[in-house]
């Protein structure tokens, strides 16, 4: 078991990523999930990924999940009109390339419940096609097999709304929503950030 520490969107700030994970990597029990969306808006998009580059020498201790942002260089249509340095857009498609950016994670928490997190989330038309599977870790491991007509889909786990897509698919199923976090700190970053933390938790994927 391990502290799980969760981060959202980035959007290029890096000094805020920092000071929000800087517990955590003092600990060496600690495991940091970052939901993807380390890039644009922010003022230091090319910081943030070199931060990331050296976490991801450990990647027991940090996962890096994809965002919608980071697909406009792995295949998807760019859509932010400030691009990366041709560098920095090299890096993530080597991180695609050898898996070290993933769809989705699956975390037990020290109760017992299993999360699924992704950037987007998971609606529930995303999970019946992946044959509706019934724990978190499988959900996981099958988006990680990065299944196109899902992956890349506007309602899909990197780029549906959380309302109406997300929560109004998942309440008329009557099924509990899968997990996601997105502080919403837009183009400066909120003045501090707080990742959320489960203690003595266990990354199933």
């Amino acid at each position: 078991m391990a502290k799980v520490v969760i981060i959202g969107d980035v959007g290029g700030c890096a000094d805020q990523l920092s000071q929000a994970v800087a517990s955590a990597q003092t600990d060496p029990d600690a495991v940091v999930i970052q939901v993807g969306d380390l890039i644009d808006r922010g003022p230091d998009s090319p910081g943030v990924l070199a931060f990331v580059r050296r976490r991801l020498e450990d990647p027991r201790r940090w996962i890096q999940l994809v965002g919608n942002h980071e697909s406009q260089y792995l295949g998807a249509e760019m859509f932010w009109p400030q691009r990366l340095p041709d560098e920095d857009a090299a890096l993530l498609k080597s991180w695609w390339l050898r898996d070290r950016l993933r769809v989705a994670a699956a975390v037990r928490t020290a109760d017992g419940e299993e999360l699924l997190v992704t950037h987007a989330g998971l609606t529930v038309d995303a999970w019946r096609k992946l044959g509706e599977p019934v724990t978190a870790a499988t959900t996981a491991d099958l988006l990680n097999t990065r299944p196109e007509d899902i992956l890349w889909h506007e309602r899909g786990p990197l780029w549906a709304e959380a309302d109406p897509d997300l929560y109004d698919s998942w309440l008329h199923a009557a099924e509990p929503p899968p997990f996601g976090v997105d502080p919403q700190h837009g183009r400066d970053g909120a003045p501090q950030w707080s990742p959320l933390v489960f203690d003595d938790a266990t990354v199933l994927t």
